[in-house]
């Protein structure tokens, strides 16, 4: 059972974002404080996290992902704009400019070695491995 994390303190990012994801992962939750996250990577386990930078405090995506310490655990930045890369980037970690999309969703889970875990059924057939 594969499950993700969504972390934003925008309702219609994370909305959209669970719609992205509810076809690809058995499971997907959404946060929007980063003490929340924190007891959820702890509970809940996530297979991906996916961080936004928060609106509310004015923290980018990076950060957030230092202060929740995902550490190894395979993770999505969706960082607007130009934004340096930073030494506190999770070392498995992608990012992504907005808009997310499915296809973008996916690449990333690929360059992560994780696509393997998610149902591709409702991915363009292009994107979809080939069967065994």
């Amino acid at each position: 059972m594969s499950k993700a994390l969504i972390i934003t303190d925008s309702a219609s990012t994370a909305f959209h974002t669970q719609q992205i994801l509810e076809g690809l992962f058995s499971e997907v939750r959404a946060c929007n404080q980063v003490h929340t996250a924190e007891q959820m990577l702890e509970s809940f386990e996530p297979d991906l996290v996916v961080i936004f930078d928060l609106q509310r405090t004015g923290t980018k995506a990076p950060a957030v992902a230092e202060k929740i310490q995902v550490r190894a655990r395979p993770t999505i930045l969706v960082c607007p704009g130009l934004q340096s890369i930073a030494v506190s980037d999770p070392s498995r970690s992608v990012r992504i400019s907005p808009p997310l999309t499915l296809t973008a969703v996916f690449k990333s889970m690929q360059t992560l070695l994780i696509d393997q875990i998610v149902d591709q059924s409702s991915l363009p057939i292009h994107l979809r491995r080939p069967a065994p």
